[in-house]
């Protein structure tokens, strides 16, 4: 049978023993649980270490319009991004055989504030992108205007976890189920006035720490640097010989 977020927190419950075996929470003590398990997995989230994977968005240019929303009814309608890996752009006019992926700047704050004209249009807008991290709408600002409607920008984001209702139908990637209810044991401990022993703070550490080594992925060294000798992993730097 297919998880829910109730089972999970019926489950977590259980283990707490502050249900008796077959009972169910009631409403009340669902609300609680669900509001904790959404705030668990947003922070989970946020760490970047604890996603599914990474989705290729694909955003549609359209003659004439600079700005483009991001989100839930936006011109990309997709969850709100934790985090924006990459982005490309893509003449999606041809075949889709010959459709190409072709590198897009991202600017900054910074830069995009320093540029002076901002409204110049092209029929390759292929300068860069902008986003400004507008909620509950992302703004992607394109630079130049696209002057036509055969290019599309594609966008990969972090897949997110989270925002459950009770009756949510989840499809849990393997550890995710053990991952949860060990530290939603530990999220609401408190409420019911559990003392949590080390073997639970274990269970819950270890849970949660294999979904994080299963989801990293560690960055590749950046082609074409010249005279560099040590890569920092850290900071995803190429570093010169120390002197």
């Amino acid at each position: 049978m297919a998880d829910t977020a109730l089972t999970l927190i019926t489950d977590t419950l259980l283990d707490m023993g502050v249900l008796a075996n077959q009972a169910q929470p009631t409403a009340q003590q669902t609300q609680q649980a669900l509001r904790k398990l959404n705030g668990m997995l947003e922070s989970w989230s946020i760490e970047g270490l604890l996603t599914y994977g990474i989705s290729a968005n694909i955003l549609s240019l359209v003659a004439g319009k600079q700005v483009y929303t991001l989100g839930v009814g936006g011109d990309l309608s997709i969850p709100y991004p934790n985090s924006i890996i990459n982005q490309t752009i893509r003449n999606t006019s041809l075949p889709a055989a010959q459709q190409q992926d072709y590198p897009l700047y991202r600017y900054n704050d910074q830069e995009w504030s320093q540029i002076p004209f901002k409204s110049q249009a092209s029929t390759w807008p292929n300068w860069g992108i902008w986003f400004n991290e507008t909620f509950p709408l992302m703004k992607a600002n394109v630079l130049p205007i696209p002057t036509t409607n055969q290019y599309s920008i594609v966008i990969w984001t972090e897949d997110n976890i989270g925002n459950y209702t009770a009756n949510t139908v989840l499809s849990l990637a393997p550890g995710y189920r053990r991952a949860i209810t060990t530290n939603l044991y530990l999220e609401l401990a408190p409420s019911y006035s559990i003392q949590v022993d080390d073997q639970a703070r274990q269970n819950a550490s270890e849970s949660k720490g294999i979904v994080q080594i299963n989801n990293l992925q560690i960055n590749g060294l950046t082609p074409n640097f010249s005279n560099a000798k040590w890569y920092d992993i850290v900071t995803n730097k190429v570093l010169n010989v120390p002197g």
